[in-house]
């Protein structure tokens, strides 16, 4: 029984798979490819091959694979078929260096995603690290401001609206310690430039204390203000330009009478 002739074509499975051939070839390639099956599953199980080898796995090379390399150094000439174009094989180029180019390119693949992974993991974990101290920063602000607004010597002193506005208005005064927090709800949202600024009444003047300003919500927390020397009769509070006066330039909207010193 004689040997079938040498095709060509199946020496071009492989170039074709792993994108080796130049337009010409690749031309002729797909054309035989579209009228037979055989070259397809080869092809198809060409593919499988080099898809298990970029995974790591081991793998056994195609059965017809030394068959078809044999076949190549016994220069059969090629059968002639209407449908086939004939060209002369391109030199043949080891497989040991295309499926190696292969598994590189796949390890390498696998190094850059362990790497973006490990990226990913080490920013995580700096954020964690950033979360527990700003948490561990607040809880021990929260701790401070709680032992200020219970110590004994802490007087509390509700602010009153001298108009129809709303807020509620807290001052934590600590005579010891002569300083205040100061603590308020609902308070209007001003116009960019302007503040509230608070005031203590010595006496019959007004001293000028800090200016502050509301968040979204309506809250404002201003703590460890300095009382200023002498008697504090009273505290107050107009709005003002953000930089603040030196004595009121609008009426007073909030005030509050302290206990005689």
């Amino acid at each position: 029984m004689s040997e079938m002739p040498h095709d060509p074509m199946r020496d071009l499975v492989e170039e074709y798979a792993l994108g080796q051939l130049d337009d010409v070839q690749r031309a002729v390639f797909e054309t035989r490819l579209a009228d037979d099956a055989a070259l397809r599953r080869e092809l198809a199980e060409t593919l499988n091959t080099l898809g298990e080898l970029a995974l790591s796995a081991p793998v056994a090379l195609p059965a017809t694979l030394k068959n078809r390399v044999m076949a190549g150094v016994a220069n059969s000439p090629p059968a002639q078929s209407s449908n086939v174009i004939a060209f002369a094989s391109p030199a043949r180029r080891s497989r040991a260096t295309l499926y190696l180019g292969a598994a590189l390119a796949a390890s390498l693949m696998l190094v850059a995603r362990l790497a973006f992974d490990l990226r990913a993991a080490q920013d995580e974990a700096a954020n964690a690290r950033r979360l527990s101290v700003s948490t561990a920063r607040v809880t021990a602000q929260l701790d401070s401001l709680i032992a200020q607004l219970t110590d004994p010597g802490t007087e509390t002193v509700t602010l009153a609206a001298t108009g129809e506005a709303k807020p509620i208005i807290k001052a934590y005064i600590n005579r010891a310690r002569r300083s205040v927090t100061l603590s308020a709800t609902q308070l209007e949202t001003l116009p960019a430039g302007r503040a509230y600024q608070l005031w203590f009444i010595v006496g019959a003047k007004a001293v000028p204390s800090v200016t502050f300003t509301s968040d979204s919500s309506g809250h404002a927390l201003v703590r460890e203000i300095a009382m200023p020397a002498g008697a504090v009769a009273a505290t107050a509070i107009t709005e003002e330009p953000a930089g603040g006066s030196l004595a009121p330039t609008t009426k007073v909207i909030f005030v509050g009478k302290l206990a005689t010193e």
